[in-house]
């Protein structure tokens, strides 16, 4: 998408972000309790902290959680809520490595496919590996790209929220050869035009075990959602846990 970068999404959207996704609250909270089951005692590291949904959930277990996002207008947001356990900084996961060892490290909310390209995807499984303590977790939640909801269209605009005051719009593009999915999601209300741009380069279950085990990461668990259901040919989304090993951790440093 022309003009679209790592901090396009967060810009766009952090002010309005906690509104919009205010029906997270119970499904933040199941995913802070399958991920804490995870952790175990161990420190966790969550990549896409953005204002802090599950993050917040996962420290008022006791989890030492340390989350990093691209965008620092989510970050200011999530540091605002000053939650105790939970450290927050910026960083690029495309681009330099992680400091500390982990027992868990996870990106939930389909945050994996929006962190850039195959390259940079690859960059940051090869860092979340290596930030991994032996014996570690990771833990990719994305959604699932079935030919009978991506298949058929090249763009397309779909009708959101409606009501007498306001409209939000979906204009939608999808290269299913590139396998990128750009959206552009237009809100008329209150006398003014909103546009929160995204973009995903977005991959099979079987593609993400392939790119997990070119850097040392094997897949121990899959679910189709955070108590643990089995995943069917139907699921719209997958929950991925990777197992490090000592023999990958470290080889990048």
């Amino acid at each position: 998408m022309k003009g679209y970068d790592a901090e396009t999404y967060g810009r766009a959207i952090a002010e309005d972000y906690d509104r919009r996704f205010a029906d997270r609250a119970a499904e933040a909270s199941a995913a802070a309790a399958a991920l804490r089951r995870l952790c175990g005692s161990g420190p966790a590291l969550e990549i896409g902290v953005g204002t802090g949904h599950v993050a917040e959930a996962l420290a008022a277990g006791g989890c030492q959680i340390a989350g990093v996002d691209s965008s620092e207008e989510m970050l200011t947001i999530a540091r605002k809520k000053a939650v105790r356990n939970l450290a927050l900084c910026r960083h690029d996961v495309t681009a330099a490595p992680f400091p500390g060892d982990y027992a868990l490290v996870y990106c939930v909310f389909m945050t994996f496919f929006m962190i850039g390209d195959n390259d940079a995807q690859k960059r940051f499984l090869r860092f979340a590996a290596d930030a991994l303590a032996p014996g570690g977790r990771l833990v990719l939640e994305t959604f699932v790209p079935m030919e009978s909801r991506l298949g058929g269209w090249t763009s397309r605009v779909r009708v959101g929220d409606l009501t007498a005051e306001s409209v939000t719009l979906v204009a939608s593009r999808i290269d299913t050869e590139k396998q990128v999915l750009e959206n552009q999601e237009i809100s008329f209300r209150d006398g003014k035009v909103e546009l929160v741009p995204a973009q995903f380069y977005y991959h099979t279950p079987a593609q993400l075990d392939e790119m997990a085990s070119a850097v040392g990461l094997r897949l121990a668990q899959r679910w189709s959602d955070w108590s643990g259901g089995e995943m069917t040919a139907d699921s719209p989304r997958a929950i991925s846990v990777y197992e490090g090993s000592s023999a990958a951790h470290g080889t990048s440093r």
